[in-house]
């Protein structure tokens, strides 16, 4: 798949940023796979994200991980747009979509919902990413390294709590956002259905990690369900609800935790699941803070950093 194949059917001239942005969007959505997904993304971070029954659905949970941040943002579908999908945006200011194809229903509706709508198709999207090095100018040169494949190199429960096999899709999910998310990177993400992902809560670009889970990550996810209760309206007060959804979660950290602040933190919150490359030096340290607070911690021997 490459970006620069994607034929242009709507909207305004594609910018530098809508193409940078667009493109992390097509490489977050490739690293899930074949289940309906989207990815909605502002200023080059996957702000929303999900996998879904429908891709309707997939856009809806995605929207739900960040809607302040959606607006004016770049949503990456990997299926087929239908109409209902189509329809969601109804309303919501978006600058760029991308898909391998639309419904002709679909493409109408996009087209008579704003003359700006810059509507991008790709049918080969789904064929994967073939390039393997990645190329950064610098003044008076290039970087050239390998491409980061992959999310995982190893799983290695390292704590006396197990980390439920049931709980690794959604690990993978969150290890996935959280590669695809400026560094210092921090992703909380939920399962909110059976076998289906969102990110909940996000933490990117700043300089320490700890900053990344307790004014970013965990904070904006209290905000989304927040939403999402008012919406839904479950039967148990709502700081019940935020304990059970958190307590589910899976909080992956891109780098690995140099102090042990972040466990606490994020233990603090009802946290009780975490996924690191592991390979501090503070890490026997980190482990035994994740004992004692009952908390389940995997290593994965890859380090992601995204600059």
């Amino acid at each position: 798949a490459a970006l620069s194949k994607a034929v242009q059917h709507h909207g305004k001239e594609m910018s530098y940023n809508n193409y940078v942005d667009t493109d992390n969007a097509m490489q977050t959505i490739l690293e899930l796979g074949d289940d309906p997904a989207a990815c909605v993304v502002k200023h080059n971070n996957p702000c929303g994200l999900a996998t879904g029954d429908t891709l309707h659905d997939a856009l809806s949970a995605a929207w739900d991980g960040d809607p302040v941040s959606a607006f004016g943002s770049i949503i990456c579908m990997n299926h087929t747009v239908d109409f209902k999908t189509a329809q969601f945006m109804k309303g919501r200011f978006v600058e760029v979509v991308l898909a391998p194809g639309f419904e002709p229903g679909a493409m109408e509706f996009l087209k008579q919902k704003s003359k700006d709508l810059r509507i991008l198709e790709l049918p080969e999207m789904r064929q994967g990413i073939k390039v393997k090095s990645k190329l950064t100018n610098i003044l008076g040169g290039m970087l050239q390294q390998s491409r980061n494949i992959g999310v995982f190199e190893k799983w290695d429960v390292v704590t006396e709590h197990p980390f439920p096999e049931s709980r690794l899709g959604l690990a993978e999910f969150s290890m996935a956002a959280c590669k695809r998310t400026k560094s210092n990177s921090v992703i909380v993400a939920w399962e909110y259905s059976h076998r289906r992902y969102m990110v909940l809560g996000m933490g990117a670009g700043q300089p320490n990690r700890v900053d990344s889970i307790r004014k970013l990550a965990v904070t904006k996810a209290r905000e989304n369900l927040e939403i999402i209760y008012e919406r839904e309206k479950p039967d148990v007060p709502f700081e019940q609800y935020l304990k059970n959804v958190m307590s589910e979660t899976v909080l992956s950290s891109d780098a690995f935790f140099p102090f042990d602040d972040s466990i606490i933190h994020s233990s603090e919150h009802d946290i009780r699941y975490i996924v690191s490359p592991g390979g501090s030096i503070r890490d026997d340290e980190v482990i035994a803070t994740a004992n004692r607070l009952g908390v389940s911690l995997a290593f994965t021997g890859m380090r992601h950093f995204n600059h």
